[in-house]
């Protein structure tokens, strides 16, 4: 599969966190690329393409069989899988807790897809990103659709830890003239602007 290229454009990468329920996406629609992580795409079903790194969520959804967007993973399991749904292969280093640009298809990796599906619109060249559901944090719910059934879903720890890597990447987008505007208020993120996605869309 070619790789996309989203040059000059903006990227909404949206994330399962409790807070994306609540934004108004559709207001975004032709206005901006989206990037949707794992479940996150019921909320826009329109999304340019649909991330999620573990096999078994893949699994456990068929494939995404209805979705008519680009399909990105990691697993070779799922590649193989569904061969015929075209999905565009990425690779991960595992444990290293930054952003990589250094060669296009390989992403950081931060612990979690949501990251990786940033370091990937990044790397598409999209230059403004809107965090949607990013919120890190569980004592306001795990996802916006409960837990996932073949886990409990992310710890406080883990948490914690995925918050303190995302918001150490702020120098790397500055550097690259990369623009990143937070829209979820209740986010632990505390290195990118808070905004609501009306306003983050005209800045």
């Amino acid at each position: 599969m070619s790789w996309p290229d989203w040059t000059g454009e903006t990227a909404i990468v949206v994330a399962t966190g409790p807070s994306a329920a609540n934004v108004p996406l559709e207001i975004a629609k032709g206005k901006a690329r989206f990037l949707a992580v794992k479940d996150a795409w019921t909320l826009c079903p329109w999304a340019d393409a649909l991330y999620a790194c573990d096999h078994h969520w893949w699994e456990a959804h068929n494939g995404v069989i209805p979705f008519l967007g680009q399909r990105i993973a990691y697993d070779e399991r799922t590649i193989e899988k569904w061969l015929g749904l075209g999905f565009l292969k990425v690779e991960i280093k595992k444990y290293m807790e930054h952003l990589r640009f250094d060669q296009v298809g390989t992403v950081g990796w931060g612990g979690n897809s949501g990251f990786h599906a940033i370091n990937l619109a990044a790397q598409f060249g999209a230059k403004k990103l809107i965090l949607v559901g990013f919120d890190m944090r569980i004592d306001e719910g795990k996802h916006f659709f409960g837990d996932h059934p073949y886990q409990g879903g992310p710890s406080a720890g883990n948490c914690k830890r995925w918050s303190a890597h995302l918001d150490k990447q702020a120098p790397a987008f500055s550097e690259r003239g990369i623009k990143v505007i937070n829209c979820s208020p209740v986010s632990t993120l505390t290195a990118y602007p808070k905004m609501p996605l009306e306003k983050a869309l005209q800045v």
